[in-house]
């Protein structure tokens, strides 16, 4: 879900909030369920947000290397068949003004770490 919020300010803030779920388990899909058990997945994955924001802003993304490696910034992501996109509200990752972003890390860079398989499942026909 994409969340603008009247702050009282000249522009509202905006935010996300994702839901992902495991049907097999029955269960959420978290960032730390997501990826394999000990793996460090921001180390592949923040060059690939900071390249794709930077292209989509037509400029480097000033995004430092504390926010960028901070497992707390990734939360809201979605799962397609050939990517993770991850959502950042604005202000989260770079300054407010950069407004809301979202960057897509194709599964096949990070299939070595992801826990899911790196395809969708055959429907079988």
């Amino acid at each position: 879900f994409e969340v603008y919020e009247n702050v009282g300010g000249a522009h509202p803030q905006t935010w996300f909030k994702a839901f992902n779920w495991d049907v097999a388990k029955k269960a959420p899909i978290t960032f730390e369920s997501l990826f394999t058990p000990g793996a460090e997945p921001l180390d592949v994955i923040f060059p690939i947000v900071q390249a794709d924001i930077s292209r989509q802003l037509g400029a480097e993304a000033p995004i430092s290397a504390a926010d960028g490696l901070d497992p707390a910034k990734y939360r809201e992501f979605a799962i397609t068949d050939d990517a993770v996109i991850f959502y950042f509200g604005q202000g989260e990752i770079m300054a407010g003004a950069g407004g809301a972003l979202q960057a897509t890390v194709p599964r096949s860079a990070i299939a070595s770490v992801l826990a899911l398989p790196t395809t969708a499942p055959s429907s079988g026909r």
